[in-house]
């Protein structure tokens, strides 16, 4: 049995830095760049315990970047920027279970979190962090895999913003 333990979304209104309100365009870091930085908060990030919220989480092991949760990341933050809008659920109804499969990767738990606005990759990961939810997400032991992306093709160069969080179906689930 398959379960999804969070799908999360930050307001545009909420997320949206005032520089970024202004800028006509914005470039995003590159993959590399996203790849490297993220993985290294991540690590320091779930290393310690933290409060999200009211909900202390202990100490989590290092999430590994997935190519495939990448592609998923890549393939909604491209959709929500080219159409200017911000969602889990992608225009043709999927959500993030969905994108996910359609990579290859056979999940048994995952999770999303999305943003808009945010120039580099530690404004973001500050935006997540300082909400409980979304702050969850990146604590939540259970995941192993991570892959995130921003894409900023559409929408006034706003820079839009997917993680997924995931971990693989064990062989005792298969």
């Amino acid at each position: 049995m398959t379960r999804l333990v969070l799908s999360l979304v930050l307001s545009a209104g909420l997320v949206l830095p005032a520089h970024a309100r202004e800028a006509t365009s914005v470039r995003c870091p590159s993959t590399d760049s996203i790849r490297r930085e993220i993985l290294d908060q991540l690590r320091a990030i779930r290393a310690q315990a933290r409060y999200c919220g009211r909900i202390l989480f202990g100490p989590a092991k290092p999430l590994r970047w997935n190519q495939k949760l990448f592609l998923a990341a890549k393939i909604h933050a491209e959709e929500m920027s080219r159409r200017d809008y911000l969602s889990h659920r992608g225009l043709d109804g999927r959500r993030a279970g969905d994108r996910i499969v359609r990579t290859g990767y056979d999940w048994e738990v995952y999770g999303e979190n999305i943003a808009q606005g945010q120039l580099t990759v530690s404004e973001a990961m500050r935006s997540w962090l300082d909400s409980p939810s979304h702050c969850s997400a990146i604590m939540e032991p259970d995941f192993e895999d991570v892959g995130v992306a921003c894409a900023s093709t559409g929408g006034g160069g706003s820079p839009y913003w997917a993680m997924v969080l995931a971990a693989p179906m064990t062989q005792a689930r298969r």
